[in-house]
């Protein structure tokens, strides 16, 4: 394994743990005391970081050419193409189910918290990762390449980790009825027929 493959390994590792981070409670406990007025834009703040971050990553493997794994074909390319539209619909249809606003720009509301059970939320605890899944593996389909591989390798070891400290905040917000929620819908793998 060449060095960038080992720099692009540690840029993704560093990418997720900072992810993971800057979304726990302690680290917005300590913006909102260090920093109180910019603390109310925290979520943009956290949503554009990420992005710019995750686009800043490709585009400095776009300077390193990366072999193909897999030869690319047009039957792969119609597999991949379905992966993808379904990932994609996924995930729209799970935006759908709450406040995007408050989700991606961090808007206030004066309502409190509700646990969503409908939806793909219904069929699956974390839908925004199955959609993720989708369009991973759509997207090595696509383009399957030594550096499509790898990040799809480490994004797919990082989600169960994601999905665990995220769990864990939902458990201290709702308690017993997210236990029972957890009891009765798949983790990651959807109930497609509900």
């Amino acid at each position: 394994m060449g060095t960038f493959y080992w720099v692009w390994t540690g840029f993704w590792v560093l990418f997720y743990l900072t992810h993971s981070a800057l979304a726990t409670k302690q680290v917005k406990d300590w913006s909102r005391k260090q920093f109180p007025s910019l603390h109310e834009h925290y979520r943009i703040i956290y949503n554009t970081f990420n992005a710019v971050v995750f686009v800043g990553l490709w585009i400095y493997a776009s300077y390193f050419s990366s072999y193909y794994i897999l030869s690319p074909h047009s039957l792969i390319w119609i597999a991949a193409l379905g992966f993808l539209v379904f990932g994609a619909v996924v995930g729209l249809a799970t935006f759908r189910t709450f406040d995007g606003g408050e989700f991606l720009l961090g808007k206030q509301t004066s309502e409190p918290q509700q646990l969503i059970e409908t939806g793909w939320y219904g069929r699956v605890r974390h839908p925004l990762y199955f959609a993720l899944l989708l369009l991973l593996l759509g997207g090595l389909l696509m383009w399957p390449t030594a550096k499509m591989t790898l990040f799809v390798l480490i994004s797919c070891v990082y989600l169960p980790f994601g999905m665990y400290w995220e769990e864990q905040k939902l458990l201290q917000v709702f308690g017993s009825r997210y236990k029972a929620y957890m009891r009765r819908t798949p983790q990651i793998i959807p109930y497609l027929w509900k």
